[in-house]
């Protein structure tokens, strides 16, 4: 064979590795490019799938949390229903017992002391009224009129001879006290008899009047 037809074979063997290794080149990055890919959407998925069952969690903890919040308010209700129930049965109770007891004590001359059907009579609470208003007065004697203290006494003392007769206290009084009467009777005052004689002036208008009265009986 001729020298040049070597030289042209090796020529065409070279073009043709010239041609064919740019493609193995490129198939080889498309190949690498392609798996990167696919890794990269493959973690891409499985973090997606991870925050996705995180976020299920969540809503069914929620949910369970929810159902627990509403049953929990519910069983509240009830037992605020059955309180106010019961509390209203109390009233109403308290309430007709309130009036069968006023209507009872009406009919019958009773007065309610109190809440607790406590009962006594209205004879009785005018009796301790008294009692006690006499108590107060009897623990109140004014430092400034003393004289009111044996004007008392003295009206005591000539009221319980009441049941005697009018003919044995009349001289009694008036000879006992015989000096203020003639002075009353020239026209002296209250306040100088009392001055005169040195006596309280509560205690001699008692006199006088008692004078008087007896006088009248007369």
């Amino acid at each position: 064979m001729e020298p040049w037809i070597y030289i042209v074979l090796l020529g065409g063997v070279i073009v043709a590795i010239g041609m064919l290794r740019p493609r193995t080149q490129q198939t080889t990055d498309s190949t690498e490019m392609r798996r990167n890919m696919e890794e990269t959407l493959e973690h891409y998925m499985t973090e997606l799938e991870t925050e996705n069952d995180k976020l299920l969690t969540v809503i069914e903890r929620m949910k369970q949390e929810g159902e627990y919040r509403d049953e929990a308010l519910r069983k509240r209700l009830d037992k605020l229903e059955q309180e106010w129930n019961t509390r209203w049965n109390n009233f109403q109770q308290a309430a007709d017992s309130s009036i069968r007891a006023s209507s009872v004590a009406k009919s019958s001359g009773i007065v309610l002391v109190d809440d607790n059907s406590k009962q006594q009579p209205v004879e009785g609470i005018h009796a301790e009224e008294e009692n006690e208003q006499t108590a107060i007065d009897s623990n109140w004697i004014p430092t400034a009129a003393p004289d009111l203290l044996e004007a008392n006494k003295i009206e005591e003392s000539y009221t319980g001879n009441e049941i005697e007769p009018a003919t044995q206290t009349n001289p009694q009084i008036q000879k006992r006290y015989a000096e203020i009467f003639k002075l009353f009777q020239n026209g002296w005052s209250e306040q100088a008899i009392a001055e005169k004689v040195g006596m309280p002036i509560g205690e001699l208008q008692l006199i006088i009047r008692l004078g008087q009265q007896e006088g009248s009986h007369d």
